[in-house]
This record gives structure tokens, sequence and C-alpha cells, in this order.
């Protein structure tokens, strides 16, 4: 992920958030679930089902 958003602003102190400027996707493995979270927000849900997308795709998930 981080490479696919290199241009963006990333934090990846848990998990990796990625910062847009009309929103923001986090990427985590769950402590508690075998599984990863991807959580997004955004101005509309139709953006953020598109960065839920794309983090998905850039992770390989």
């Amino acid at each position: 992920m981080k490479q696919a958003f290199a241009g963006e602003r990333i934090n990846d102190s848990d998990g990796v958030r990625v910062d847009f400027a009309d929103g923001w996707v986090h990427l985590r493995a769950s402590n508690t679930e075998p599984i990863a979270r991807i959580i997004a927000e955004a101005p509309t849900a139709a953006r953020a089902q598109e960065l839920i997308a794309m983090c998905g795709k850039a992770a390989g998930l």
C-alpha cells in the first residue's frame, strides 16, 4: 500500500492509513479475528467504497 499511494500522506503506526484530499482509508489486521479490516471515510458512500476497493487491490486482498 505504501508504494501504491506514495504520493499521499501515510501513517503506519497501526496498520496503514492513507489520507487523500477527499477522504481516508485505513487497513489493519484484526487483533481478535483472522481478518483484515478496511475502513474509509469520504464525502459520499460511493467515494468511500472506491477508496476501499483501491486499498484492497493495492494490498492484494
